[in-house]
């Protein structure tokens, strides 16, 4: 589902100014994500430390979480030690890469977009295409729900496209960015590049499964309408591509539902549509509106321009699956009948709007008409922007992070 309308740029940048911008990325990143990810670690109760004891427990007694992949990472760069503050340094050299590796993709990403568009606003804003590239990629880790007074949170009951509070959707984000952008390319059926999107899917859903939940039947209904699944071979990639998560979906299931004692073993999953959602949202409307307004409003206002896109379409539709999943479905203890309030099916709602934004950033950027149009999406992504600024400060303070 390749964006047939978008001619890729040839962004040259000589290989000093690239070492130049990853440099500056590094260094940004560090500063800022450094102390708050060592804070977490140091904070009691916080999911950092949580998962912290989950690589532990696993490293003494072999029994991984389902999603296994960032305790593994940081046990293989820890050597397998038990010691807490050997495996915390290796968490945030983990935690820091994945972060790196998720500007890199997404610089990737908006450094695809047409020449012209990206081009024209480099020249308003008298700079290069590059840094402007890059300084749209790091304000994407900055974007948050926009600010309100009537919730109890910040992003609980919001959907946000950065979610600093764990270290596993930290570490995920960059395995969806490859998930989306594998199913975008629309795999050819050839066998390399079946068993290649099959593992990238594998290790999507071993990072964190939610995002998997929405965007492969996101893919698989807009493949369908398309008519794809016509050809045999891209029928039979399909079947492949389903197989392989349903296969690593149902073994997640298995550890942390089935077995004798796995992490949620007093817990089953329920149909109980929005009760969770209304412990966390005051009101759930205006939670969606605070929360998808910069590509809700760009879709409003340029909607004669995004007809075709395909890049937009998927990721959409894989929010509107993200959001059923997180609406529907709960967690219910077995023992007391009550709902966890954990919340823990909006993580694919967060992936999704993060994959949203991103994908969304990039149309704007190579829009070329509707001046005050994009003034108007610029408006909606600075809301969501001094937002984000604003409760990370808060958190880089030392308060609260919800």
């Amino acid at each position: 589902m390749t964006d047939r309308k978008e001619k890729p740029a040839t962004i040259t940048c000589g290989r000093a100014a690239l070492l130049f911008h990853i440099t500056l990325l590094v260094v940004i990143t560090a500063l800022i994500f450094g102390p708050m990810f060592y804070r977490r670690l140091r904070q009691p109760g916080s999911d950092f430390g949580m998962h912290l004891t989950f690589t532990q427990q696993a490293i003494q007694e072999g029994r991984w979480p389902p999603h296994l992949l960032y305790h593994l990472a940081v046990a293989v760069l820890s050597g397998f030690t038990e010691c807490r503050s050997h495996l915390g340094i290796c968490s945030m050299v983990i935690l820091g890469v994945a972060l790196l590796a998720r500007l890199l993709l997404s610089a990737h990403i908006l450094g695809g977009t047409t020449s012209q568009g990206l081009t024209r606003l480099a020249d308003k804003v008298r700079t290069s295409e590059n840094t402007l590239v890059t300084a749209l990629t790091f304000s994407l880790l900055l974007c948050s729900p926009i600010a309100n007074f009537w919730q109890k949170t910040h992003y609980m009951g919001q959907i946000s496209p950065n979610v600093w509070e764990s270290p596993t959707w930290i570490f995920a984000q960059p395995f969806q960015l490859l998930a989306f952008a594998v199913l975008l390319r629309e795999p050819s059926g050839r066998l390399a590049s079946s068993v290649g999107a099959g593992g990238i899917l594998l290790l999507a859903a071993l990072a964190k499964p939610n995002y998997l939940l929405a965007v492969l039947p996101a893919w698989l209904a807009v493949s369908a309408a398309r008519g794809m699944f016509r050809n045999g071979r891209m029928l039979g990639s399909a079947a492949w591509l389903a197989g392989v998560a349903a296969a690593t979906l149902a073994m997640q299931y298995h550890v942390a539902f089935g077995s004798a004692s796995p992490p949620l073993a007093s817990y089953q999953i329920v149909v109980a549509p929005f009760r969770v959602w209304r412990y966390w949202s005051a009101c759930i409307p205006a939670s969606l509106v605070v929360s998808l307004a910069f590509p809700a409003v760009y879709v409003a206002v340029f909607r004669k321009y995004v007809r075709d896109r395909p890049a937009l379409t998927l990721a959409w539709l894989a929010t509107g699956f993200a959001l059923f999943w997180m609406a529907a479905f709960a967690e219910q203890s077995r023992l007391t009948g009550e709902l966890s309030p954990a919340f823990n099916f909006s993580w694919g709602a967060h992936f999704a709007a993060s994959v949203l934004f991103l994908y969304t950033l990039r149309d704007l950027l190579a829009q070329n008409d509707g001046r005050w149009r994009a003034l108007v999406a610029w408006g909606a992504y600075a809301a969501h922007l001094l937002s984000g600024v604003g409760w990370l400060g808060k958190q880089l303070c030392g308060l609260d992070y919800h």
